[in-house]
């Protein structure tokens, strides 16, 4: 992606606190202030789907397009302006801080920030380069879709699979559940009686299944995006120890081969007091 002719493309980084579901309580709509100067947008406050509140981000380029660590800087920075937004930004209310980067296309020549760059660079066959996607990407994912495809079409020939199938059987949420679902999913299967995650309210039965879908999912992080099992107030000082275990139990991991996420992120790299080694 940094290679491509023409453009220079700028790392940007971004820093969000992540506020508990008790601020959410607050949020109904998202609280954004008036453009800036650069008809960019500063700290806003957005409540999630799921009842907690994202407040951030500042912006600001970085070398470093995989950095994705946050300052103490930068958090102060939130504070101040998140308070001028949402007048419940409240330190009780924290529960997590992140950082995420995207790439800015600019011109060499004028400087301008170009968006929407979608690109098939013929030196590396079977590649699709999309850019400097800003905030109305969700909203245009389709016909982006659409052009991502005929660019391939050009290229190489596609063929449906009709017997490709969009629909995918979800995970059945306890926590979304009336009581008296709740009580005929537990009577059903045992593992919907035993909460896992306390915060979220995940049992056991939702983290097995997202441990055996078709996507093969095996780290703690993995079953952290599919369950939310972690995601609340304790950060997963309750449940990631049993999250653990389980992905031990169902996939036959030894302990060394338990990862957090990405590829070298071993949960344990030494001895375990009372227990078995690393």
């Amino acid at each position: 992606m940094l290679g491509i002719p023409g453009y220079v493309i700028q790392p940007v980084k971004g820093e969000y606190f992540v506020l508990d579901k008790k601020a959410g309580a607050f949020a109904k709509i998202p609280v954004y202030p008036a453009p800036t100067e650069r008809n960019t947008f500063d700290t806003h406050a957005t409540p999630t789907v799921d009842g907690n509140v994202l407040v951030g981000p500042n912006s600001f380029n970085v070398p470093d397009g995989e950095d994705t660590s946050v300052s103490q800087k930068g958090m102060d920075g939130l504070q101040e302006s998140g308070a001028r937004m949402f007048a419940h930004m409240k330190r009780e209310y924290y529960i997590r801080t992140f950082a995420g980067s995207r790439p800015k296309r600019i011109d060499p020549e004028t400087g301008a920030i170009q968006d929407f760059l979608i690109d098939r660079p013929d030196q590396e066959p079977g590649v699709i380069n999309l850019v400097g996607i800003e905030s109305p990407g969700l909203t245009s994912a389709l016909p982006i879709a659409r052009r991502v495809v005929k660019l391939i079409r050009e290229k190489e020939p596609l063929e449906a699979n009709p017997s490709f199938d969009p629909f995918r059987k979800g995970i059945v949420r306890f926590h979304e559940a009336s009581r008296e679902e709740q009580a005929a999913l537990a009577a059903a299967d045992p593992d919907y009686g035993e909460i896992v995650c306390r915060c979220e309210t995940v049992t056991r039965a939702e983290i097995r299944q997202a441990i055996h879908n078709p996507l093969g999912v095996c780290t703690v992080n993995g079953i952290k995006v599919r369950t939310r099992a972690s995601m609340g107030r304790c950060q997963g000082g309750y449940c990631e120890t049993r999250i653990t275990a389980m992905i031990r139990e169902e996939l036959g991991k030894s302990v060394p081969e338990v990862e957090l996420g990405p590829q070298g992120s071993w949960m344990f790299t030494g001895w375990m007091r009372g227990g078995e080694t690393a």
